[in-house]
């Protein structure tokens, strides 16, 4: 039997009998808060470990004890000193490394285990050897495992690498062996993008990983992502909790999961249940982990990869099975049992995950960071968050904010519920994908569960905005006047004071397009007012500090609101979420002169590189400046052809969202 060992003088663990008194979680955001919940619920006390960054994080509150280990910022969550120190201090006896960041680094877990540390996950061994992906094929290949078509690129040189990639057939992959979660896979789909494709690969790789080695590996299209959840003890027992299907991705990152797949047959899910148990025994395997296979058309599978850690979609299995797996986690590493054989687990209704990022999916899904001035979960659904209203979202870290999760007796009624919650769920201050998964979640495709790994090449408009239905828009400017203007000082500003206003007016821009509105403010909250000559009577029914109760022409509307500076954020269960710009009369004007030819930051973020100079002529579509924020990489190209007037910032500057970056003339071309 395996010996878990812990500081000998620590008062926070039973001797006799393994169990953990106090638990130090080594990661942060959402998944700190779900695995506290956890602890919480079976009497473990918990210390967090944070970044000055994440000072007034929601998870450094929710537990017992946090402590500060560093000032930066992803990089303070790596550094092994200083999170072993934490434990020392906080005299916790096992740590919970969560997703990402340090959880499947075997040198992180062997350290923890030569310190006398318990790590809540598998041995380092195992991490090793599904960590590389080259390895990991070949224990695949050794246990029956089927494994997609290609190869390691070892040493060999670009130019014999290519020729067996020919010889493989394209289009092609190439992955970071060392990499997992989606991050470093590049795809090539012809012989001529091979090189440079490659080189990229391999700068990524060493970037993200600290090493360049590569796997390639033959494209599979219109294939599924289907993963098995899988459970292994100290004691040889190992088990799978079912199928998570996982294939709406975007850039090989997962947005929505459900349970069970709609494709799933009771034979396919035996045989690929037992193959990924064969993967987990090959490693010895204890603790929770995924094993992930793609799934074609005919029914024939391979193997991807496999995670060593707790995924992200977790909820959705436990939704299912009604199994804690966080709990199970540190059941086992105390060293028990796994307390349910396979054939006494078994499956209850359909469970759907989305997840909700700081990013704004009408601007090529670009990061968003600020500050979340409102945030309110729906009822009726599990949200697994991070965040709260004030939480300071920053460009330092993923933009990952919450997961909704929803659990009903069919997939049809699970999917009906996601739509309601996603609709009720409130996040305003700052860009999310939220009415993105609602519209989504209800595409006809994806109701017939007719999704595959390229989903989006195939229904290209379920990415494209709802544009506003003219109503639409000026139900939203009134409502940006009742905000506004209810208060009598502030509508002093642009009109006369007095029992009855005249000559008022607020302009607002709404995506690219601005709504003047001219309107009267009667006795009490009543308002007169009209946009573009369509005459509204508004009457401001209920005004709270974050919502809003209007009735428009004698249709009641309800609101949730937050104002911060000039622009207006409001969010309905109808019309989603939109952000007003409040412009003065000099400014509307301005906008109007400038808005062909300038271009703003999508999103907070550092300025990597301006590429382009002032007086040089650019062509539509043409890359002007790169910017970096969350991890990501993203490139502002010009709108349209025209001469670089001027350029507003400099690389290494540090610039907010809606900062006007670059400046082009597009009428006085040559």
């Amino acid at each position: 039997m395996a010996h878990l060992t812990c500081f000998a003088t620590s008062p926070f663990i039973d001797m006799a009998v393994n169990k953990f008194q106090k638990v130090l979680i080594a990661n942060r955001g959402e998944i700190s808060c779900r695995i506290i919940k956890t602890c919480t619920r079976m009497g473990i006390a918990t210390a967090a470990v944070y970044s000055d960054i994440d000072r007034e994080s929601l998870f450094m509150k929710a537990a017992d004890e946090a402590i500060c280990i560093g000032r930066s910022g992803i990089d303070t969550y790596l550094d092994q000193d200083r999170i072993i120190e934490a434990v020392r201090k906080s005299k916790a006896c096992a740590i919970h490394p969560g997703y990402g960041l340090l959880s499947e680094n075997p040198a992180f877990a062997s350290r923890c285990r030569d310190e006398g540390i318990a790590f809540i996950g598998p041995s380092p061994e195992a991490i090793a050897a599904m960590g590389s992906k080259t390895a990991a094929r070949g224990l695949c290949e050794k246990a029956g495992v089927p494994v997609i078509p290609g190869f390691a690129a070892g040493t060999l040189s670009p130019d014999e690498l290519g020729l067996k990639a020919s010889h493989l057939g394209y289009p092609i992959l190439i992955k970071a062996a060392a990499g997992g979660g989606g991050i470093g896979i590049f795809l090539v789909e012809v012989p001529a993008q091979f090189s440079d494709t490659l080189q990229s690969a391999r700068d990524k790789s060493m970037a993200v990983y600290g090493t360049s080695d590569l796997l390639i590996e033959k494209y599979m299209s219109e294939v599924r992502h289907i993963e098995f959840q899988i459970l292994g003890d100290l004691h040889g027992n190992v088990l799978h909790c079912f199928e998570r299907e996982c294939s709406l991705q975007r850039r090989h990152q997962k947005l929505v999961e459900e349970s069970p797949s709609p494709v799933m047959t009771g034979r396919l899910r035996k045989i690929m249940g037992d193959a990924a148990v064969a993967v987990a025994r090959a490693v010895n395997y204890s603790s929770a982990g995924t094993v992930e296979f793609v799934l074609a058309r005919d029914g024939s599978f391979y193997f991807l990869e496999m995670n060593t850690r707790l995924q992200v979609e977790h909820p959705v299995t436990e939704a299912v099975t009604g199994i804690d797996l966080v709990e199970l986690q540190i059941r086992i590493a105390e060293g028990e049992r796994l307390p349910l054989r396979q054939d006494e687990l078994s499956m209850n209704g359909h469970a759907i995950e989305c997840r909700i990022y700081a990013e704004d999916p009408d601007r090529d899904f670009n990061p968003s960071a600020g500050k979340l001035l409102v945030w309110r979960d729906a009822d009726r659904a599990r949200t697994d968050g991070g965040v709260e209203s004030s939480s300071r979202i920053t460009i330092d870290f993923d933009p990952l904010l919450a997961k909704v999760i929803t659990h009903a007796d069919s997939r049809h009624n699970a999917i009906r519920k996601m739509h309601s919650v996603l609709k009720n769920t409130v996040a305003l201050g700052i860009t999310t994908n939220i009415d993105f998964l609602a519209r989504l979640i209800v595409h006809e495709a994806h109701i017939r569960g007719e999704i595959t790994t390229d989903f989006f090449e195939k229904n290209p408009e379920a990415v494209a905005r709802q544009g506003l239905a003219k109503e639409e828009a000026h139900l939203l400017a009134a409502a940006g006047v009742a905000v506004l203007y209810d208060d009598d000082e502030r509508s002093g500003e642009s009109g006369w004071k007095g029992e009855y206003r005249a000559s008022q007016y607020a302009t607002f821009r709404i995506f690219d397009e601005l709504y003047s509105a001219n309107f009267h403010k009667k006795d009490g909250s009543c308002f007169e007012i009209s946009i573009q000559n369509d005459r509204y009577d508004l009457i401001l029914a209920e005004k709270r500090p974050d919502s809003i109760r209007i009735i428009v022409n004698g249709r009641q509307q309800k609101l949730h609101y937050a104002v911060a500076g000039e622009r207006v954020f409001l969010h309905s269960n109808i019309l989603g979420h939109h952000a007003l710009q409040h412009l003065s009369r000099f400014h509307s004007m301005e906008f109007q002169a400038l808005r062909k030819g300038t271009r703003e930051a999508p999103m907070d973020g550092k300025i990597s590189s301006v590429r382009v100079r002032p007086g040089e002529t650019v062509k539509k579509g043409q890359e002007l400046i790169v910017m970096e924020s969350m991890k990501m990489e993203n490139i502002i190209h010009a709108g349209q052809a025209g001469t670089v007037r001027e350029i507003y910032i400099s690389p290494g500057d540090f610039v907010t969202m809606g900062k006007i970056l670059i400046e082009i003339d597009t009428e006085n071309l040559a």
